[in-house]
């Protein structure tokens, strides 16, 4: 497994929330099922009784991806910044899910943008948080190399994000890296005012993550 080297500096951003006053703005889908909290800045539609999108059984990983690139991009909810980051076939249905960039780098989310089919290939469910960023400063970063010495001594962090690790609890007695990138992480909503900073995540083949800051001197 390689390395990536890191950039002398990395951006550190605060994230805020949106004003109460936006609660209502989700009326100009003109659809039943959409629910929007500002102070979390979640979005979520949920369509028991009117689901989207044409009905048709689902094909294929490419056309999962299409249909819910359909749906999302006429209401706004497919930004140019925006990348497809795993799609999954489940026993109900398929699952699509994205990610936004943060300076060219994916941002795995807690709550990040994930579009749910049924059976029938239509939409019953989509989540997003995509908190606003409201400043940003460049700190300097921690090599690869002092990462792994840090996780090799035990001194790394999980997340629940939507970064394609398994959702349920596993027991590990040892962690075989197989891939290493420089990613930011926008985590849980903590307060009105939450860090997000840039993290080197670790994958094994069963692609349970685990991650160490890239900043320098910032330990878990």
């Amino acid at each position: 497994m390689g390395l990536p080297t890191a950039p002398p500096a990395l951006n550190v951003y605060v994230a805020g929330a949106y004003p109460d006053a936006d609660t209502g703005r989700v009326a100009t889908f003109g659809e039943p099922g959409w629910q929007f909290t500002p102070s979390f800045s979640v979005l979520q539609y949920v369509g028991t009784d009117h689901p989207l999108g044409p009905a048709g059984a689902i094909a294929s990983d490419a056309e999962a991806l299409v249909r819910a690139e359909a749906i999302l991009r006429p209401r706004g909810l497919l930004p140019a910044d925006t990348q497809n980051t795993r799609i999954t076939k489940e026993s109900a249905g398929w699952q699509v899910s994205f990610a936004r960039r943060i300076d060219d780098r994916v941002d795995y989310a807690n709550k990040g943008l994930r579009v749910t089919f049924d059976a029938n290939g239509q939409v019953r469910n989509i989540l997003v948080r995509r908190r606003p960023l409201l400043e940003r400063s460049p700190y300097p970063t921690r090599t690869a190399q002092d990462a792994w010495a840090l996780v090799q001594s035990g001194r790394w962090l999980t997340f629940i994000l939507e970064d394609g690790a398994p959702t349920t609890p596993a027991q590990l007695d040892r962690f075989i890296a197989r891939s290493v990138d420089i990613v930011y992480v926008e985590g849980e909503v903590l307060g009105p005012r939450d860090i997000v900073r840039p993290y080197y995540v670790f994958r094994d083949a069963n692609d349970q993550t685990i991650y160490v800051s890239a900043i320098a001197d910032d330990l878990p």
